[in-house]
């Protein structure tokens, strides 16, 4: 939440629950709250009295948490029991794994994360564990992290990067994520995933660079004419990144490369997907031509919602 915001909201909800604080308190409270915020020397005069006051957690939550870098770890533990199962607690705890991950004070870090949805705490427990030699094998959170079609924090790839040098991360992983991205029109990340996890990472990473200059021109470049599954991704990415800007020159670099490379059912489907959604996009001819040669591979809401549109713009009333 916005700390504007925050700060507005206390103060609104002070005025509303004065039934047993004076206005004393309640001006006490607002002026301290304030000291705090900005971190000013009067704080601890201001404060001083106002403990059984309602909204003190506030005051003190906003209190330790500019004294974060250097609080004694017993002052962080004993706020979050004292305030156990509340917003307040629940804060404190992701503003001092924050500044437990900038300190790379891995033990303690463990000992404080709870499981999360949230991926920088989780890339971060990750990396905790891997530096303190207890990454032994690819478990459920890192497959889950690893499972992701975006870019995760950056503490996640020192785990990544390890697991695949202990080749716990196999290359048919790097490939499922790779084309994931690509699903998702994420041509640079799909990219940047083909130039990190390889044996050789000069060859891949010139290739990217040389793709990302002219991807119009890949089915033309020596390196890329056999068909391996490396190349099938780099092409992939190719065409997902021209369809991004001109979704005819994309199609014509599809139909050059269709018949002369295995791609998979899948991602087969996945790069029809990509030139059929860029063709309405643009507004470019035969839109439904190319939807319907889209392979079904399961429920697509976008694509069924790109479907609708384009048949509404054609008037193909038999489609709707």
């Amino acid at each position: 939440m916005n700390s504007r915001i925050l700060t507005l909201l206390l103060l609104g909800f002070a005025s509303a629950v004065m039934a047993t604080p004076n206005d004393d308190q309640r001006a006490r409270f607002k002026a301290a709250y304030a000291e705090a915020q900005a971190g000013g020397p009067r704080l601890a005069t201001l404060a001083r009295g106002l403990e059984p006051y309602l909204l003190y957690p506030y005051l003190r939550f906003e209190t330790l948490r500019r004294q974060l870098p250097d609080l004694p770890v017993a002052d962080v533990e004993t706020f979050i029991d004292a305030n156990r199962g509340t917003f307040l607690a629940g804060r404190m705890r992701e503003e001092w794994l924050r500044e437990l991950g900038k300190q790379h004070q891995w033990a303690l870090y463990e000992r404080f994360y709870q499981l999360t949805t949230k991926t920088d705490f989780a890339c971060i427990a990750l990396r905790a564990q891997f530096e303190l030699g207890k990454l032994k094998s690819l478990n459920e959170a890192a497959r889950t992290l690893w499972a992701s079609a975006k870019s995760s924090s950056d503490a996640c790839s020192p785990a990544f990067e390890a697991l695949y040098a202990q080749r716990l991360l196999t290359d048919e992983m790097v490939r499922d994520r790779i084309w994931l991205a690509l699903r998702a029109n994420r041509p640079d990340f799909a990219g940047y995933l083909l130039r990190t996890y390889t044996p050789d990472r000069k060859t891949p990473g010139t290739l990217v660079d040389a793709i990302r200059r002219n991807p119009a021109a890949a089915a033309q470049m020596p390196a890329l004419r056999t068909d391996t599954p490396r190349n099938r991704a780099l092409l992939g990415v190719a065409l997902t990144k021209l369809a991004g800007h001109d979704a005819v020159a994309a199609r014509q670099l599809w139909l050059s490369v269709e018949h002369r490379y295995q791609f998979p059912r899948d991602h087969r489907a996945t790069l029809l997907r990509s030139l059929a959604l860029a063709a309405v996009t643009q507004d470019t001819p035969n839109q439904l031509g190319l939807l319907d040669q889209v392979p079904e591979t399961g429920p697509d809401e976008l694509l069924e919602r790109v479907r609708l549109k384009a048949a509404l713009n054609s008037r193909d009333w038999k489609r709707i």
